[in-house]
């Protein structure tokens, strides 16, 4: 029912529609500015939506449409968009086009949509990203499908390194009923071995006796794929020399050393259904340059 729900919000509140565009030929009087699409399995109902900025404010679009394609890159329907909003509106440069109809069979899998619009005979087109759309209606049970963590990662002497982590996941009920992607970490750390400058007890070791997490500790969607929903994160690592960084959405202050041993990582995810699934323990030796 939650996903009932949400699909409605959506569709009452188009405020919420995502910007989803891969490419497209925009003319100089008329833009895409927003796309939307969705299936909802509750009434078999497809459901697109694209704005069209008039840039110039002037002339009139002759016609909106879209063709569906699935993954097997077959066009499965073209449907025209009949807009939505007319010339009284306080927001007139901005054209609102949708379309919603009973769609059946209909199969789960992975779409994009490829919106068109003719103004005064001249084309235009933008192909949004691919999309999971589910048939199920049921409470589903996500799962983890893979992830990609390294068994060892090296720390530099003095510059700060990036260590990328992904993780596939999949929801039969899709990916909005995804609530939120999480890790958190054991560490098993040995001591600086320095002069102890900032932390007096720098070069005890580290090791904790359970999972540490933080609000922050995120991973964020990047696409759908053939196996599932793709997660990743970037987690920022330490140089041995334990300089201090600072970036637009980060901070760290200075330590006496960038710590070497074991890190034990575990990812949760949990669904709108309170579903909530823990991977296995995954072990990364952190090692000094």
């Amino acid at each position: 029912m939650k996903k009932l729900f949400i699909f409605i919000f959506i569709i009452t509140f188009l405020g919420n529609c995502t910007k989803e565009i891969i490419s497209s030929t925009n003319t100089s009087k008329f833009s895409f500015s927003t796309t939307y699409f969705d299936y909802n399995p509750y009434s078999n109902e497809l459901y697109l939506y694209a704005e069209i900025e008039n840039v110039t404010l002037t002339n009139n679009i002759d016609s909106v449409w879209a063709d569906v394609i699935n993954q097997d890159s077959e066009k499965i329907l073209t449907a025209k968009l009949l807009q939505t909003n007319n010339l009284n509106d306080s927001l007139w440069n901005v054209n609102s086009f949708s379309y919603k109809e009973f769609i059946s069979p209909f199969e789960s899998g992975n779409y994009w949509v490829k919106f068109y619009i003719s103004v005064s005979g001249k084309l235009d087109s933008l192909i949004t990203n691919s999309k999971y759309l589910s048939i199920f209606d049921g409470n589903a049970i996500p799962e983890i499908i893979s992830w990609e963590v390294p068994n060892e990662f090296q720390i530099d002497e003095v510059d700060w390194k990036d260590l990328p982590i992904f993780l596939t996941i999949f929801d039969l009920n899709g990916n909005d009923n995804i609530q939120n992607v999480k890790y958190e970490v054991k560490r098993f750390f040995d001591g600086c071995e320095v002069e102890c400058i900032i932390d007096p007890n720098c070069n005890d070791i580290i090791e904790d006796s359970e999972f540490q997490s933080d609000e922050t500790w995120d991973l964020e969607f990047i696409q759908y794929n053939s196996a599932g929903f793709l997660y990743g994160v970037v987690i920022k690592m330490r140089p041995l020399d334990g300089s201090s960084y600072e970036d637009e959405h980060n901070q760290f202050e200075a330590k006496d050393c960038g710590r070497t041993g074991l890190i034990i990582i575990r990812f949760i995810f949990t669904d709108l259904d309170a579903n909530q699934i823990f991977s296995n323990e995954i072990p990364i030796e952190i090692i000094a340059p």
